[in-house]
């Protein structure tokens, strides 16, 4: 398993226990510097010694762009397919770069099965089985998840791009990710994204998994939006102020009153998801996770 790290430790944690129990190696690759190119410390910790996991560092100044407001970078070679080669706005490019190294630490073979998602994305080991038969037999597949936002129980069914979140996770063999998709796992997500591979990949029937979005308090989910590549125009709804900046307050009351932030995309406080272990022992544990 293959993902890029940012900040979120509790879901990393969950996401290791849940892939243990059934993937070899799992690797996780850090970078000291936000998609916007602020500073940021390293700072992944594991909550219990597991030998599945592979910790990698990446010096974000090696490879990050600085974002520009006049003289744009110009890249003839960009290190994904779906980069552009003019950028001033250089938090997409960054993104893609972190994605990218994160399926290059793993340094896999063609025989190898690869799970490509990001640490939010918790794949329900329960069918576990039926994923891998199903690689054997295509080649790749995407599996639909519950996305759910500010809290485990507060789900969002109706998002932008495929439906339930499908065509974020892929599941693939080494050889496919090479020959078919250039060993680009940026490209591979931007195709599954914006609908491209509906009718070229295979997604398996019936929900097997999460995506736990946005988890925590408003300082939390103000860190995120502030070094992730979104901004105000990727679709969020009722949260700028009057300058067209995120405001806090707004975003406090949304949070407080379980109200989405995205256009077009309610919330439905739904308890019956059939949570992975993890979640369940939290429901206790940390019921402020909780709505």
């Amino acid at each position: 398993m293959c993902c890029p790290f940012y900040n979120e430790n509790l879901l990393a944690n969950l996401n290791i226990e849940e892939a243990s129990k059934w993937v070899d190696e799992i690797h996780l690759t850090e970078c000291n510097k936000s998609f916007k190119y602020t500073d940021h410390p390293y700072c992944f910790h594991l909550n219990h010694a597991n030998s599945k996991v592979f910790y990698h560092q990446l010096n974000a100044s090696k490879y990050y762009l600085r974002p520009r407001k006049i003289i744009p970078h110009i890249i003839v070679h960009p290190v994904s397919r779906w980069m552009k080669h003019c950028y001033r706005n250089t938090a997409w490019y960054n993104d893609g770069i972190s994605r990218n190294h994160s399926l290059w630490n793993c340094q896999y073979s063609d025989e190898d099965i690869l799970v490509l998602s990001d640490v939010d994305e918790i794949i329900d080991s329960n069918y576990a089985d039926e994923i891998v038969e199903n690689v054997r037999k295509k080649g790749v597949v995407t599996i639909e998840l519950y996305f759910t936002v500010f809290y485990f129980n507060l789900w969002c069914p109706k998002f932008s791009g495929p439906k339930y979140y499908s065509y974020r996770i892929f599941i693939i063999k080494g050889a496919i990710m090479r020959k078919r998709f250039h060993n680009d796992s940026d490209y591979l997500r931007k195709l599954g994204e914006r609908g491209l591979l509906t009718n070229k990949v295979e997604c398996l029937h019936g929900i097997k998994g999460f995506h736990h979005s946005w988890l925590g308090d408003e300082n939390f989910v103000v860190n995120k939006f502030n070094s992730f590549a979104h901004n105000m125009g990727d679709g969020f709804d009722g949260i700028s102020d009057k300058n067209g900046q995120l405001s806090i307050a707004k975003l406090k009351e949304h949070l407080h009153k379980g109200k989405s932030i995205f256009k077009n995309a309610p919330l439905i406080l739904k308890d019956d998801m059939p949570f992975i272990q993890g979640v369940n022992k939290l429901k206790i544990e940390q019921p402020q996770y909780f709505l």
